[in-house]
């Protein structure tokens, strides 16, 4: 027998009354049922002590890979063009931010070299705009992040506050070490997609922001004629992505890490 045809717009009232949607499946929400006894319990625990802190005291930490040297997937171009080869070189960065966005600390930024060619007679420490560090593999490491530790704690020292920092469960997120201003509160594994504000959607902000300095510096070498091909536009040195990691990190707004604070399961309101 034939199949039975549908009209899209059947199906979409179909769908409407039986309050269904169409959702696409993301990794890292897969990998842990989110309504488990277990981790609702760790939940109140975790909304427990985000009472004992000022809203603007509760910062949340977390890193991400960057293909800085990637074209954006989409383009306005006058003709067509050929596609392109996937570029992976990588940067990891750290982003680090409190609950109203209004003291967000600069981008931390590892790499695998102490020095590339980029950078001329400067080195990572005298980027003022930025922290720089190094290994082998461009990871997290428990010694970078002690470092990064050291750094949050020495400035919430000199504010003479008292703050919370929300992070995952990694294994280079040890400290090791007590700190006079900061405590450090870990979320329970497999949650961060909805417990942690930064996986809801400030990194993702971050990077669409990152991707409009791209679009900036393509645009103004279309326009003054700099390059001869199409895969010249959005070429950029480690530097000019560095400092675009910076540009986009400010242009991330205090509204947008607000609600993305808000999203998530670990506030009252």
């Amino acid at each position: 027998e034939d199949m039975p045809s549908f009209s899209d717009g059947w199906i979409a009232k179909l769908k409407k009354r039986l309050g269904v949607k169409s959702r696409k499946m993301y990794g890292k929400s897969c990998s842990a049922p989110k309504d488990t006894k277990e981790i609702n319990l760790r939940v109140e625990e975790i909304k427990k002590k985000l009472r004992m802190y000022k809203r603007k005291d509760i910062f949340n930490f977390d890193k991400t890979g960057l293909f800085y040297k990637q074209p954006p997937v989409s383009t306005i171009l006058t003709a067509a063009i050929s596609g392109r080869k996937t570029n992976k070189v990588q940067l990891t960065v750290t982003l680090i931010c409190n609950s109203n966005g209004f003291w967000k600390l600069k981008p931390f930024i590892i790499d695998k070299y102490a020095k590339p060619c980029c950078f001329g007679k400067k080195n990572g420490k005298l980027l003022h705009y930025l922290y720089y560090y190094h290994n082998d593999k461009s990871w997290m490491t428990g010694a970078i992040f002690r470092y990064i530790c050291k750094i949050i704690n020495r400035r919430a020292r000199n504010l003479g506050r008292k703050i919370l920092v929300l992070l995952d469960n990694a294994a280079c997120h040890n400290t090791y070490d007590n700190y006079t201003n900061v405590e450090f509160l870990y979320l329970p594994p497999n949650t961060t997609s909805y417990l942690q504000p930064l996986d809801a959607s400030i990194i993702q902000n971050f990077k669409v922001k990152y991707q409009y300095y791209q679009y900036i510096l393509a645009t103004q070498r279309y326009i003054s004629n700099m390059v001869i091909n199409s895969d010249g536009y959005f070429k950029l040195s480690q530097l000019e992505g560095m400092n675009f990691i910076k540009l986009a990190w400010n242009q991330v707004t205090p509204e947008t890490i607000t609600n993305c604070f808000k999203h998530t399961r670990l506030f009252d309101d």
